[in-house]
């Protein structure tokens, strides 16, 4: 494999895990959200 190819794969599977974290997160937020607002069981039924 030629090392720009090797840069290129680990560049977009970074940007790809940083984008899975930032949705991840934000399910966790939304999840939290639903929780504070007295709805756990909707909280557990979206997991």
């Amino acid at each position: 494999m030629s090392p720009q190819l090797d840069r290129e794969l680990r560049r977009l599977s970074v940007l790809q895990a940083r984008e899975v974290v930032a949705r991840r997160r934000r399910s966790v937020r939304v999840r939290q959200e639903v929780v504070l607002r007295g709805g756990r069981a909707v909280a557990r039924a979206s997991r």
